[in-house]
């Protein structure tokens, strides 16, 4: 659990899992899955197989998960070890290519050994987030991360 203070004074809660990417995974990943508003998928740039792997990973959960209005949850790129750089494998261009062609709202080159990019990272997949909210309600049953819109609901008993 994560507890941002947001710019305008209000907070938002998050609610983070990490189900490593593991093959194994794959098979309880709508559990971890349901009522998510986002998405962040990482690869290792000195990996090119944990790169691949992404392309089924966005599959999985483009299958899986959606917004209200039925659209894909925002999802974002990680491409971790940036302090790698000489045993770096894939280049800026192609991760952009991928980005843009499979439907994430950007990436982020970071290096979580040396917590690099990746502040910067939370911000932009939030900010897609907030404007999501703002368009509509991201609400659902048993949700673990909900974004409320400025529309005032009638409370419920």
């Amino acid at each position: 659990m994560k507890t941002l203070k947001l710019d305008d004074g209000n907070s938002l809660k998050l609610h983070l899992w990490d189900i490593a990417g593991g093959e194994r995974g794959t098979s309880l990943t709508r559990v971890y899955y349901k009522g998510a508003s986002a998405c962040v998928l990482m690869f290792d740039v000195t990996d090119p197989k944990s790169f691949q792997n992404c392309t089924k990973w966005k599959q999985d959960l483009d299958a899986k998960v959606f917004l209200a209005d039925q659209n894909p949850i925002p999802c974002l790129l990680l491409a971790n070890k940036s302090d790698l750089k000489n045993e770096r494998q894939i280049s800026d261009q192609y991760i952009d290519r991928f980005a843009k062609d499979n439907g994430f709202v950007g990436w982020k080159l970071c290096s979580v050994k040396n917590n690099e990019g990746i502040e910067e990272a939370m911000k932009l997949l939030i900010s897609h987030m907030l404007q999501r909210c703002n368009a509509i309600s991201m609400t659902a049953e048993d949700t673990v991360l909900s974004l409320e819109s400025d529309v005032e609901r009638p409370k419920k008993s």
